[in-house]
This record gives C-alpha cells, structure tokens and sequence, in this order.
C-alpha cells in the first residue's frame, strides 16, 4: 500500500465536468453565493445552482483525523448522499467515489493527496 503524502484534496466533479477542489482547511461550505457576498469555498452559483435548488449554506464537509464527514445544514431542497436523504445538522461519513445531490446538482466525490 502506498503511503499517502501531503494534504488532503477533496474534488467534487458534476456531470457536466465542472470540478471544485478543496484542501487546507477542516471545514468546507458547499452552496453559492448570496447578497451578504460571504462566498462559499465551493460557490455551485456559476452552475446554476440558485435554479437547481441549491441553498446560500447546503452542506458542509467536516475533514477530521477520524474521517471525512458531509452535514445538511438545514437546506431547503434537500441533500442525498448515496441515494439517501440526509437529516439536517448530523454527521455522516464521506468517502472517495460517494455521490452527493444538493438540489438537482449531482456531485461525486473523490479524495487524493498532494
């Protein structure tokens, strides 16, 4: 097995291509922009998210030594992970190849190391 070096990077990839990487930090806001111009780290406005049903504050991602988790932060139309709704402002565990819905935005997941 291969040692894993460097920090984690967490890609999301829609259908269409379009890809938003995260790394760095330990907590990750995935929605879009709103009037308070407090930008997500993973802003979906420029696909269309606001059409899509995506939240200001969908999800976050939670990266801990334990883990990678997803949490719903109470958005309006809903986040499924793997086929399943999520419950609002629980933890669940992420792992590479997941897929995520946030409104009718798909995103997969997929995790790598620098």
């Amino acid at each position: 097995m291969t040692p894993q070096v460097g920090p984690l990077v967490i890609a999301l990839i829609l259908t269409s291509g379009d890809r938003y990487f995260l790394s760095g930090k330990s907590d990750y806001l995935i929605g879009r922009l709103g009037p308070s111009g407090f930008p997500p780290d993973a802003d979906l406005s420029e696909v269309f998210a606001f059409e899509a049903g995506v939240s200001r504050q969908h999800v976050m991602i939670h990266v801990r030594a334990n883990g990678v988790f997803v949490e719903d932060l109470g958005s309006t139309n809903e986040t499924v992970h793997n086929g399943y709704r999520l419950m609002p402002e629980q933890w669940y565990p992420l792992r590479d190849g997941d897929e995520l819905r946030l409104g009718a935005i798909i995103l997969n997941v997929s995790f790598g190391h620098l």
